[in-house]
C-alpha cells in the first residue's frame, strides 16, 4: 500500500484510475472520492467500500460511465429498478446481475435486448417467450435467436429477421425449418452465410439468382455434389466455398465473377473443366469461352504475358503454392483458389509449352514453391522449351529477374538437366 496524499489520490482517480486499487482504504470510503473515481472510470466501484457500494447515487455514476459496473454493486442496489434501468440501457448484458424479479419485468427486459440482443438468455422463461422481445432481441443481434422459446424458433418471420442480422442464427432454427427448401431460399436472399449450415443434401437448392456472393465453407465437404450453378450475380467466392467437393467435374464461372478466394476449389479432385467468361477480371485473359479440360484454362492463363508481368513472382499460387495475395491492376483476380491439383503441371498449352517453363522464365523462386511445381511433373526438367529452346535452368538464369540462387538450386537437385551422365553434382 502506498501512501498517497488526498491530492494524489484526486490525481489518480481522474487520470490513473487503475492505480486506485493501491491507494488507503480511507479514501475507499471517502464519498467525494468515490463519486469522482467513478464517473471517470465506472469499474472503480469495485475498489469502493461495501457501504458506498449500496449508495444509490454513486451506483448509478458508475453503471452510466459503464454498465458492467453494476456488477459489483451491492445485492441490495441490484434490485433497484432505476438502478437496473440505468445499468441495461448502457449494456443489455448487466441484466444478470439484475434480482430474478427484475429479469422478469418486461420493460427492464426490452431495454436490455434492445441494447443487447443476447441479452434474453439472463430473461425469465415466460419473457423468452415473449414475440415482442424475441423480435427486439434477434433484431439487435442474431445469434439471439438461441436463446428464445423453442416454438419461436419455428416463427418464419423471426428466424428470417434473425439470419438477416448473423447468417449463422440458421443453426437455431427448427428442424422444421432448416428442411424447408423454400425457407431456406428466402434466408439465403437474407444472407449468404446461411448456406454453409445448410444440410449437405439441399445446399445446391439453396441457391438464388440474386444472391452476390457465395460465403466461405458454403460448400465444404460435400462429396455427393456432382454439380453446382453458380448464378450470373454471384461476385465474390469464398475461402474453401467449394473445398472437397470430390464428384464435381466440371465448374462454370459467372461473368459476374471479381473474386475467387484463396483455396475456394482446394480438394477438388476430379474437377476438369473450368469454364472462364472472358468479361471475369484477371481471369478471362485469353478471350477463350469454352471450357479447357484438365485444367487448360489455368496453364492457359499462365502462358499470358500481360498477366505474368505485374505478378510473376507470385504466379506459383496458381498452382496452390502459396499463401500470398495478389491483384491485377486494382481487379481482384484468381489466387491460390485451385490447390493441391498437380494435374495443371503436367499440361501443355496449345504451343506444346509446360507451364514450369513459363515460371521460370519468369524467374519464381525455388523458396516459393518452384521445386514444388516440378515436384507436380519432374519429365519437365530434361525437356526443352518449345518457344525458346532453352532448359529449365537456362530460362532460370536469364530472366530479366534471374536468380542464381533458383538456379543453383534446380542442377543441384537435377544435375541431369547439364548432363544426363552427370550425377556425382550432388
Amino acid at each position: 500500500m502506498v501512501n498517497y496524499t488526498r491530492s494524489q489520490v484526486e490525481d489518480i482517480v481522474t487520470h490513473a484510475s487503475w492505480k486506485f486499487r493501491y491507494v488507503d482504504d480511507e479514501y475507499k470510503s471517502d464519498r467525494e472520492i468515490i463519486r469522482t473515481a467513478v464517473a471517470s472510470n465506472g469499474w472503480s466501484l469495485q475498489h469502493a467500500s461495501e457501504k458506498l457500494k449500496s449508495d444509490r447515487e454513486i451506483v448509478i455514476a458508475a453503471v452510466t460511465e459503464n454498465g458492467w459496473a453494476f456488477r459489483f454493486a451491492s445485492k441490495q442496489i441490484q434490485t433497484d429498478r432505476e438502478v437496473v434501468i440505468t445499468a441495461v440501457t448502457s449494456n443489455g448484458e448487466t441484466l444478470q446481475y439484475a434480482s430474478q424479479d427484475l429479469k422478469a419485468d418486461r420493460d427492464i427486459v426490452l431495454t436490455a435486448v434492445t441494447s443487447q440482443g443476447r441479452a434474453i438468455q439472463y430473461a425469465s422463461q415466460e419473457l423468452q417467450s415473449d414475440r415482442e422481445i424475441a423480435s427486439a432481441a434477434v433484431s439487435s443481434d442474431g445469434l439471439a435467436l438461441k436463446y428464445v422459446s423453442q416454438h419461436l424458433k419455428a416463427d418464419k418471420e423471426l428466424v428470417l429477421t434473425a439470419v438477416a442480422k448473423d447468417g449463422w442464427a440458421i443453426q437455431y432454427a427448427s428442424d422444421e425449418l432448416k428442411t424447408d427448401v423454400i425457407f431456406l431460399r428466402a434466408a439465403v436472399t437474407k444472407n449468404g452465410h446461411v448456406l454453409q449450415w445448410v444440410n449437405k443434401d439441399l445446399k445446391s437448392f439453396c441457391l438464388v439468382d440474386s444472391m452476390e456472393y457465395i460465403c466461405s465453407n458454403a460448400f465444404r465437404n460435400c462429396p455427393n455434389i456432382t454439380k453446382i450453378d453458380i448464378p450470373d450475380s454471384v461476385k465474390y467466392i469464398g475461402h474453401h466455398a467449394f473445398s472437397n467437393c470430390t464428384s464435381i467435374k466440371a465448374i462454370k464461372l459467372p461473368s459476374s465473377l471479381t473474386t475467387i478466394s484463396c483455396t475456394a476449389f482446394s480438394d477438388c479432385d476430379n474437377l476438369s473443366s473450368i469454364d472462364v467468361p472472358s468479361t471475369v477480371p484477371g481471369l478471362g485473359l485469353m478471350g477463350e469461352k469454352e471450357s479447357y479440360l484438365g485444367g487448360g484454362c489455368l496453364t492457359n492463363i499462365l502462358q499470358h504475358k500481360s498477366f505474368l508481368s505485374p505478378i510473376a513472382s507470385h504466379l506459383f499460387q496458381l498452382l496452390g503454392l502459396g499463401h500470398k495475395e495478389y491483384y491485377h491492376e486494382g481487379d481482384s483476380i484468381l489466387y491460390k483458389a485451385f490447390v493441391n491439383h498437380k494435374v495443371l503441371c503436367k499440361i501443355k498449352n496449345e504451343r506444346g509449352r509446360w507451364p514450369l517453363f513459363t515460371l521460370a522464365e519468369n524467374s519464381i523462386k525455388w523458396s516459393d514453391g518452384l521445386h514444388e511445381i516440378l515436384d507436380g511433373n519432374g519429365a519437365a526438367i530434361e525437356s526443352t522449351d518449345v518457344v525458346t529452346g532453352l532448359e529449365v535452368f537456362m530460362l532460370a538464369a536469364v530472366g530479366s529477374n534471374s536468380n542464381l540462387e533458383t538456379v543453383y538450386m534446380l542442377l543441384q537437385d537435377h544435375p541431369a538437366a547439364i548432363n544426363p551422365y552427370v550425377s556425382y553434382l550432388r
